[in-house]
């Protein structure tokens, strides 16, 4: 869980997407997620940093004399360190300890590590339960990767029973404040049918063409095996779709949009 994210650590948990061809308009299948131990099954298991203090710079025992004396972002990035065994030995239950004072805090980012902790059963047994009540305070404080993470549990099943329509819900939450990942599911679930009444390929593409203008490597293959499947007028109407979806990305989402 470092504290700084790249392009190239989100995408680096992105789960397998299975693509086949049917009659009519392709089949895709929504990120299947790793296993428990294996990484979060995201793109978006990297923790932010807040930048208020510089924890690149700051030695340890400097951080820790700062979280001793009550400075939550301290708190956040001493978590940080002892998950990350950065400048110390590497410590979970510490970690666990130092995020959960930040989170008490307000500290969004930390109640997003602790619920991924808790996912991937880092400083104990695998939680799933807690797991989600945790991206779920995370979610609620704005954190969107709490909330793609929602999404993922509702799609698999995980500690709530098994939800498209919720999934998808949460999938387009985070889609709208900017998340490439989550405009990529949008698509997927819009061309499988899965959450919605019915297919709609025409929307499926709009949402595809967002993800990869978004800067997401995997919606590319997406958008150009449905495009083949789609008349000219629909691939029109899913253009002029994602032309109006990008602007309203990027009036909600401001700087955290990558279109």
């Amino acid at each position: 869980m470092k504290r700084t994210t790249t392009p190239a650590a989100c995408l680096s948990l992105l789960t397998v997407l299975l693509l086949s061809a049917c009659a009519k308009t392709p089949v895709v299948a929504p990120p299947v997620e790793s296993g428990p131990g294996s990484g979060s099954g995201t793109a978006t298991a990297t923790a932010t940093g807040t930048g208020a203090i510089d924890g690149g710079k700051l030695s340890y025992p400097q951080v820790l004399v700062m979280a001793l004396n009550g400075n939550h972002v301290a708190e956040f990035e001493l978590g940080a360190m002892l998950h990350d065994g950065d400048g110390v030995d590497r410590d979970y239950a510490k970690a666990l300890e130092w995020y959960e004072k930040a989170a008490t805090a307000g500290n969004r980012q930390a109640m997003f590590n602790i619920g991924l902790m808790e996912k991937n059963g880092e400083g104990g047994e695998q939680d799933l339960a807690k797991a989600r009540t945790w991206f779920v305070r995370a979610s609620d404080a704005g954190d969107v990767r709490g909330t793609f993470q929602l999404a993922q549990m509702s799609y698999f099943g995980q500690a709530t029973a098994q939800d498209y329509a919720k999934a998808f819900s949460y999938y387009t939450k985070a889609a709208m404040a900017g998340l490439p990942e989550a405009q990529m599911n949008v698509g997927v679930m819009n061309v499988r049918g899965e959450g919605m009444a019915k297919q709609d390929s025409v929307e499926a593409y709009a949402w595809l063409q967002v993800a990869k203008d978004s800067g997401n490597e995997r919606a590319v293959s997406l958008v150009d095996s449905l495009a083949a499947q789609l008349t000219d007028e629909q691939k029109k109407t899913g253009e002029e779709r994602a032309a109006a979806l990008k602007a309203e990305i990027k009036m909600k989402a401001g700087p955290n949009a990558r279109l």
